[in-house]
C-alpha cells in the first residue's frame, strides 16, 4: 500500500483542525497537553496548540460578605476564568453548594443548589483543573 493511501482521510480519519466542539469539552476543556489554551474557534489538530497561551491561574477579587440572606445566585468577580461555564467549578464555605451557570473571563454566575448559612462566605474557583488556591 502506498504511503499516501495510508494517510488518506477516507482510510485514516482524524478530527479535523478547527473542530472547537471537540476541543472545548471534557476531557480536553480547551487545553492542549501542556495546559496551554486552545483556540475557541479554530483549534490546531494534535497534542499541542500552535501559538497556544499558558492557562492563567484564576483569582477571586470580590468580597462575598454582603450577600443577601435569601440570595439564589452569586456573582464572583476575578480573573482567569474560562468563558465556558462547565469548565469552572466553585467551592464555597458555610455549607453552600452551587453550579456555575454563566461565565466570562472576569465574572462567574453561580446558582445555589444549597444556600449558605449566615456568615462570611468564601470561594475557591477551579478553572480547567487550575485552582485559585484560597477562599476569598
Amino acid at each position: 500500500m502506498a504511503l499516501g493511501a495510508a494517510t488518506s482521510p477516507a482510510i485514516n480519519p482524524a478530527i479535523a483542525a478547527g473542530n472547537a466542539t471537540v476541543s472545548n469539552v471534557a476531557p480536553i476543556f480547551g487545553l492542549d497537553q501542556r495546559g496551554y489554551a486552545r483556540s475557541t474557534t479554530a483549534p490546531s489538530i494534535g497534542a499541542f496548540e500552535f501559538n497556544g497561551a499558558i492557562q492563567p491561574v484564576p483569582t477571586v477579587t470580590q468580597n462575598l460578605s454582603n450577600l443577601a440572606i435569601n440570595a439564589t445566585t452569586l456573582i464572583i468577580t476575578g480573573t482567569g476564568f474560562s468563558t465556558i461555564a462547565a469548565n469552572n467549578t466553585v467551592s464555597l464555605t458555610l455549607g453552600a453548594f452551587g453550579t456555575v451557570t454563566s461565565a466570562t473571563a472576569t465574572q462567574l454566575t453561580v446558582t445555589f443548589n444549597t444556600a449558605p448559612t449566615p456568615g462570611e462566605l468564601k470561594a475557591v474557583v477551579t478553572t480547567n483543573s487550575i485552582s485559585s488556591g484560597r477562599r476569598s
